[in-house]
């Protein structure tokens, strides 16, 4: 939304008022895009397929677990990492990182690679390192309520149907490290209460920030918009 300068000078209640607008239905819109990406519901499993595989099976729960590498300590080589010929070994890391922790944002998959070498810190050429391989080999995909994440393949966000608690601290996450459609399965079998709260809990995590609890309620307007339509 513009708004020039000389406007602002001799009117700006009007500007501002336009400006609002533009944001309430920039909003709107962004409520629709949000449920047009996701699978309705009565709409799983419509091919054919195993409904119980779909977004549409009902929802269940299993323990978050952090991926072990152990079986690549004969074969990880920090000196190596930016060498084309150990590309093999990266692309077979992270697909052993989605396996164990899929889907899994951008950040916290870059921080497992870099770690099971030693690289304590994931700066940018790390990342880039990562990331180029991810989007190559894997499915990376925007969050439709915020954040990028790395799945298996482009056909499993409509088939996921899980929620995973940490049975840890060690294994907690934070919010925006949680995928739309995972927590999308937590609300589906959460429904009651003070919901974020009930969800909060369900994926172990003890404090609920403002922005937590705002990105567990954009996904409730979602669902709650595919249920009207």
């Amino acid at each position: 939304h513009r708004i020039w300068s000389t406007d602002w000078w001799h009117n700006a209640n009007s500007e501002m008022e336009k400006l609002l607008a533009a944001i309430s239905s920039a909003a709107e819109a962004r409520e629709r895009e949000l449920a047009a990406s996701v699978v309705p519901e009565s709409d799983a499993g419509a091919d054919g397929g195993d409904p119980a595989s779909s977004s549409a099976g009902k929802p269940k729960s299993s323990p978050y677990t952090l991926t072990d590498f152990t079986q690549f300590a004969n074969r990880i080589s920090a000196d190596r990492f930016y060498s084309a010929d150990y590309e093999p070994i990266l692309r077979e890391m992270i697909e052993h990182v989605l396996e164990t922790e899929g889907p899994i944002a951008d950040t916290p998959l870059v921080n497992r690679i870099a770690r099971a070498h030693g690289l304590q810190r994931s700066g940018r050429i790390i990342t880039e390192r990562v990331m180029d391989l991810a989007k190559r080999d894997f499915h990376v995909r925007p969050d439709p309520v915020g954040g990028t994440f790395v799945w298996c393949d482009m056909n499993s966000p409509a088939n996921w149907s899980t929620y995973r608690p940490a049975n840890s601290e060690e294994n907690a996450r934070k919010v925006e490290e949680i995928s739309f459609e995972e927590i999308r399965s937590a609300i589906l079998a959460n429904s009651k209460g003070d919901v974020p709260v009930e969800v909060s809990r369900a994926f172990g995590i003890r404090r609920l920030t403002a922005d937590g609890r705002s990105r567990f309620e954009a996904v409730m307007r979602v669902l709650s918009h595919l249920s009207q339509e």
